[in-house]
């Protein structure tokens, strides 16, 4: 008999747990319900200009982000380039205004100071 009202108290314990995880699982799902469309209601009221605002503001980040990479890479280029014309015999020399010049206008600064040093001009 003990045995028998222990287990039916175990098994009441156990469905009154069981009941009570149930309540809280329906209870987020509402909430979460409740969430998506207090979502939908603001995006519907008229903030949809707040929605593009953000899409274009993510698009001008990611151009200006390849840009600027782009810009890193060629400025590299440059200045590995001024150092190889070096190896090969070019005398031109490595001073700040080569450099600066290397690294703001890359390879095509590189090349219009090969040229100007052809033509004589000197840095």
């Amino acid at each position: 008999m003990i045995l028998e009202l222990t287990t039916s108290g175990l098994l009441t314990s156990a469905l009154l747990d069981l009941s009570t995880s149930a309540a809280n699982a329906a209870n987020a799902t509402n909430q979460g319900i409740q969430g998506a469309q207090s979502f939908a209601q603001t995006f519907a009221s008229g903030n949809i200009a707040t929605l593009l605002l953000a899409v274009i503001l993510l698009v001008i980040a990611v151009l200006v982000l390849l840009k600027l990479k782009q810009l890193i890479v060629n400025s590299i280029l440059g200045i590995v380039g001024l150092f190889v014309l070096q190896l090969l015999g070019v005398q031109i020399p490595i001073n700040l205004v080569t450099l600066i010049i290397s690294a703001a206008l890359g390879l095509v600064g590189l090349g219009l100071m090969v040229l100007a040093y052809y033509l004589g001009f000197r840095f």
